[in-house]
């Protein structure tokens, strides 16, 4: 299969500048911004195909395997969202994505849960189990599918923070958190979803976001496209009493950190 993603992408590079050459003025910044959630519908078609064959071979073993088959039409429709937000055929917002695609994993968890006894087949287990038994650190938080929310309610205690989320989303306000006097590291990672940060006007503050796929806006900064990476750290971070180290990193999703009064 990559040979012929590779393929595809040499007969579209020489088609551009064939055309190029022929007269014909096509800006690469409007193709890039407008065409690059191709790509990403391109990958999708294939853990699609690759799935559909899994599920195909599994089924004849008597084993239902359809998480990849699952998980290439998740991509797919994101990349077709993407591209139709894009051509002004739609226009919908993260949110909006979210809102389609939780009810879906419902369902593909209902359907695995069914045919896994018919099949006997040996079921994912998306849920990390602390294998101490122990409780598990209020800090540190898991989900495959969810969303995670500080500070909307009032005052809070800000700690170190490990969030990790399959699909879902995070919101963290740092406006009304109370900050001990050391450095503070919140670190959200995620395959897809939605994080919002909102920092309050003279906090030290180090950022490092890093997405494959998706918009990114960092205070009055706003970047979309594909492998976004962007860092910022204030002046005054390395010599202040306060300060908080955020890292962000997901696959595909929007991440918004926004100043705040």
């Amino acid at each position: 299969m990559a040979k012929y993603f590779f393929g595809i992408l040499l007969v579209l590079v020489g088609a551009y500048f064939f055309a190029e050459n022929l007269g014909y003025e096509i800006g690469l910044d409007y193709l890039f911004s407008t065409y690059w959630p191709v790509l990403i519908i391109i990958w999708g078609l294939k853990e699609l195909f690759s799935g559909f064959l899994k599920l195909r071979a599994g089924l004849k073993k008597n084993h239902f395997r359809a998480g990849q088959l699952f998980w290439g039409i998740l991509i797919t429709g994101i990349g077709v969202v993407l591209y139709g937000n894009n051509l002004g055929m739609w226009e919908m917002s993260w949110d909006d994505l979210w809102n389609l695609a939780w009810p879906l994993f419902i369902i593909y968890l209902g359907i695995n849960i069914l045919l896994a006894n018919r099949w006997r087949s040996h079921r994912e287990i998306f849920v990390e189990f602390d294998s101490s038994k122990k409780k598990i650190s209020l800090n540190k938080k898991r989900l495959f599918i969810g969303d995670s929310k500080f500070g909307n309610h009032g005052a809070w205690n800000l700690e170190d923070l490990n969030i990790w989320h399959g699909i879902g989303s995070t919101y963290i306000n740092l406006a009304t958190a109370i900050i001990p006097e050391r450095e503070v590291v919140i670190d959200i990672s995620g395959w897809i979803g939605e994080v919002t940060v909102l920092v309050p006007q003279g906090l030290p503050i180090k950022v490092n976001i890093d997405i494959r796929v998706g918009d990114v806006t960092l205070f009055n900064n706003t970047e979309s496209g594909v492998s976004r990476f962007i860092s910022y750290i204030t002046e005054d971070y390395n010599s202040a009493v306060k300060r908080v180290n955020l890292m962000i990193s997901h696959s595909i999703g929007e991440v918004k950190v926004k100043q705040v009064d």
